[in-house]
């Protein structure tokens, strides 16, 4: 990064918009997810105070169960996991609708053919209701670190963290649910991908992800949750763009991700000026030196006044925007609100790059 900056150049490549895009996607969630499951990953504390403690989403969703959910623990004769029985005591404790048993896959080899063998072993968890089950591979709960010793062959592994609960929850909600919801990515307009760390927590929140191809569907499928076009590269087609600005203005959702493109997408800017916003052809530098790390490309934004901003804010994470692209705002009609989350300070700028390099990263007469 540093030497990106010393030569003044700009790389509109995959790093920029992934770090953008986890910024944004993960604060969406927040606002998207049908119930919010604790997704945080829990450093390891195995003394009693940490492990027992259940955070207020569990006790919600479990507290307000109306079906019966058994979780199996899968262990191997007395190789019980102590931690994780504490665990589960502390689930039925909060509801007599959960049920906990311990199987011995061994000796009960008929009972895990019933399941997906792929994904369990000693210590899986299987969660159940009368509708669907989930497993829960012990290597999901339990994570860990490899280290190896440099004047030797030998190396040894230790648990680094656990998420017992982040699990447990994830999968109670994921049998009881009615509805499951279904996100649509669009495909065809050179999209990037979402990074292990954001499918992970859609995963978690029990969404199913699906490719979406206008140009082969011909429409949004009636099950779409939530439409994401993520930062594409190539335009759409007229056709394309209807299809979405429909599907929107009959009541749908979606996650609109951008990026700087250094061409003009016609189509694409269409589904965003019918409510009122479009992209510039610029990228946003901060003047404000209190407001960017180490470079006025490296933005630290303001949080504006929402429930998606609200946990960062009062918890004083900062957030860091790399090679922003700007949104321009235009005059809305009646029935659209705008509600900005992320800006800049006053003193921001914004430079266009000229064959792919900035002459300078100061302020100069010009720039917007």
């Amino acid at each position: 990064a540093a030497s990106m900056f010393r030569t003044n150049s700009f790389h509109h490549g995959s790093y920029s918009i992934l770090l953008s895009c986890i910024v944004i996607a993960l604060a969406i969630i927040v606002n998207l997810v049908v119930s919010v499951l604790p997704s945080s990953i829990i450093n390891l504390d195995l003394s009693s105070s940490k492990i027992l403690s259940i955070s207020d989403q569990t006790k919600d969703i479990v507290e307000d169960l109306e079906q019966d959910v058994t979780i199996y623990a899968l262990y191997e004769g007395d190789t019980q996991d102590d931690t994780m029985m504490q665990l589960l005591d502390r689930y039925k404790e909060l509801s007599d609708h959960i049920k906990v048993e311990v199987i011995d896959p061994v000796a009960n080899p008929a009972f895990t053919a019933n399941y997906d063998a792929s994904s369990l072993s000693t210590g899986s968890l299987i969660v159940e209701s009368e509708d669907r089950y989930k497993t829960i591979d012990y290597y999901d709960i339990y994570e860990s670190s490899y280290y190896s010793d440099s004047s030797s062959y030998y190396g040894y592994s230790t648990t680094t963290e656990f998420d017992g609960e982040g699990e447990i929850t994830s999968a109670i909600d994921y049998v009881t649910s009615a509805d499951l919801p279904v996100l649509y990515y669009t495909t065809g307009h050179d999209e990037i991908t979402l990074g292990d760390t954001t499918t992970s927590a859609l995963a978690k929140s029990n969404y199913d992800m699906q490719s979406l191809s206008l140009m082969s569907e011909g429409s949004i499928p009636e099950d779409c949750g939530v439409l994401m076009i993520l930062a594409p590269q190539a335009d759409f087609s007229s056709d394309e763009a209807d299809m979405v600005i429909d599907y929107l203005e009959n009541g749908g959702k979606a996650l609109i991700l951008t990026s700087y493109t250094g061409e003009t997408l016609t189509e694409f800017e269409r589904i965003l000026d019918n409510y009122g916003l479009g992209t510039s052809q610029g990228i946003v530098f901060e003047g404000d030196s209190s407001s960017y790390y180490q470079s006025p490309m490296y933005i630290i934004p303001q949080y504006e006044s929402h429930d998606i901003t609200a946990d960062a804010s009062d918890s004083n994470t900062l957030a860091l925007i790399i090679q922003a692209a700007s949104l321009e705002q235009k005059e809305v009609r009646s029935s659209v609100t705008q509600t900005p989350l992320l800006t800049t300070s006053e003193d921001a700028y914004e430079k266009v790059p000229e064959n792919g390099q900035f002459a300078t990263t100061e302020k100069e007469s010009g720039d917007k």
